[in-house]
């Protein structure tokens, strides 16, 4: 009976210390990353020979970021982009179309957290939704 009490105690105890803990912490205690929408062209009406801006829309900013590696896709070609403070500076790409025709455009972001997730991850992704353009003659 003795250890059951002091099995339920210790328990009981654990529980209240997890749930003291848990409700201490806020969202700005943990890193996230953004959250991002769809990747798209900035300039209307591209034209053979053009350097566009390729951008991803941010939704929402992330927290305790230290630098990213973006990987942008244009027509299934990849471009890698290295940004020390992606807070401060939202994700795009500058590109010189060279052929007309549509182009399809992502971004996914790999980044390095200086604060640890919820799930104690430090190394945490991201990507925006597929977006298209076309560029004429």
């Amino acid at each position: 009976m003795k250890i059951k009490t002091t099995i339920s105690l210790s328990l009981l105890f654990t529980t209240l210390l997890t749930l003291i803990a848990l409700s201490g912490c806020n969202r700005n205690d943990y890193g996230y990353p953004p959250t991002y929408g769809y990747t798209y062209c900035v300039e209307q009406n591209p034209r053979i020979g053009d350097t566009i801006t390729i951008k991803a829309q941010v939704l929402k900013q992330g927290n305790g970021i230290y630098k990213a590696t973006y990987r942008w896709r244009i027509n299934n070609i990849s471009y890698s982009k290295t940004v020390i403070d992606p807070l401060k500076n939202d994700p795009v790409f500058t590109y010189v179309v060279t052929t007309a025709g549509s182009y399809t455009v992502s971004m996914s972001a790999l980044f390095n957290m200086s604060k640890a997730t919820k799930s104690g991850v430090i190394y945490e992704s991201a990507s925006a939704k597929a977006g298209t353009f076309v560029v004429s003659n």
